[in-house]
């Protein structure tokens, strides 16, 4: 009884297998026909044997291409350790830059006709040892006019074109008496000695307003010296006080400044009156033709975006650029 029921079940198996075998079979013409690998089709329904194998060789070829590429890329990525991720976030505070005023004029005339039987010229400290050298020659002129005439070279300008009486005779006179004493004259000191304060150059009428800054005075200041004079540098970090730092953008909360440029005291002035504005990190360098120049009788408002990149080694030297912003 059980041999003739096992052949009682057998052709309902079979009838089963060959519809899967059919629908299985229907299912793979239908993807060949639709499709959008090219070429797939004509491989399996070509007619002709070469026909398939020409299709099969070109479908080959395309997927090893395609294949070598892949395998390019990805060694070329793992090639170079450095992985670059940037992200943003809000700050409530940051450090307020530092602020670099640089005047273009870089003499005072007050100080450059001051003569040495006044107390100013004492007071201000203008008694440089070259001016008791140059004493006989001058035979009563100004020592800063002196050295002005005979010794001042700032990059193609010359001290001489910018004082009236710097006669040759005079001007060479004045080099042969510091030779003959072996004093060399110190550039650097002439132009810190003679030209203005922060004192002078601030108004403090009105130095500054604001919640952030609202007590500025003149010991924020740091004084640098450059290849064209003098320079006052805000927020430095070396004036004793802590870096500031501010919680909220715009001129209110800004550095404001007021400054009395008092043209008619200017003596040597670079290219135009007025004063060249730097904003730059703490300790670094600062080049003053990059600087905004404001001009007598202006009013000037620079706006910065601090953009601030942080590099990070972790396993492979990654590099990750972080940009704060105010909300």
């Amino acid at each position: 009884m059980d041999s003739s029921a096992n052949e009682a079940e057998m052709p309902g198996k079979t009838t089963d297998s060959m519809a899967k075998v059919k629908t299985l079979s229907s299912k793979w013409h239908k993807f060949i026909e639709g499709t959008t690998l090219h070429g797939i089709r004509h491989i399996f329904e070509a007619k002709k044997t070469l026909t398939k194998l020409v299709w099969l060789l070109f479908l080959l070829s395309s997927a090893s291409y395609f294949l070598f590429l892949v395998h390019g890329n990805i060694t070329k990525y793992y090639k170079f350790p450095m992985t670059t991720a940037v992200r943003s976030f809000s700050s409530h505070s940051m450090t307020f830059p530092a602020v670099s005023i640089c005047p273009s004029n870089i003499l005072q005339k007050r100080k450059i006709y001051s003569l040495e039987t006044e107390s100013y010229f004492l007071d201000q400290g203008l008694n440089l040892s070259a001016c008791n050298v140059t004493a006989a020659v001058r035979n009563g002129r100004p020592c800063g006019h002196a050295l002005l005439c005979c010794c001042v070279s700032i990059g193609p300008f010359l001290g001489s074109t910018f004082v009236s009486n710097c006669s040759e005779k005079y001007r060479q006179d004045l080099l042969n008496e510091l030779n003959r004493e072996k004093t060399s004259f110190n550039m650097e000191e002439f132009l810190r000695v003679y030209s203005r304060n922060i004192s002078n150059l601030m108004y403090f009428k009105v130095s500054s307003y604001g919640p952030t800054f609202a007590h500025v005075t003149e010991r924020d200041f740091v004084e640098m010296m450059t290849e064209f004079g003098k320079c006052f540098t805000f927020n430095s970090g070396k004036s004793g006080s802590p870096i500031k730092r501010i919680s909220a953008s715009g001129s209110s909360f800004g550095l404001n400044l007021v400054l009395d440029l008092a043209v008619d005291e200017n003596v040597m002035a670079m290219w135009a009156d007025g004063v060249r504005v730097m904003i730059h990190n703490q300790g670094e360098y600062f080049d003053l033709w990059n600087g905004v120049l404001v001009s007598p009788g202006t009013v000037a408002s620079v706006l910065v975006h601090k953009r601030k990149v942080g590099i990070t080694f972790i396993q492979k030297s990654d590099i990750e650029i972080t940009i704060p912003y105010f909300v």
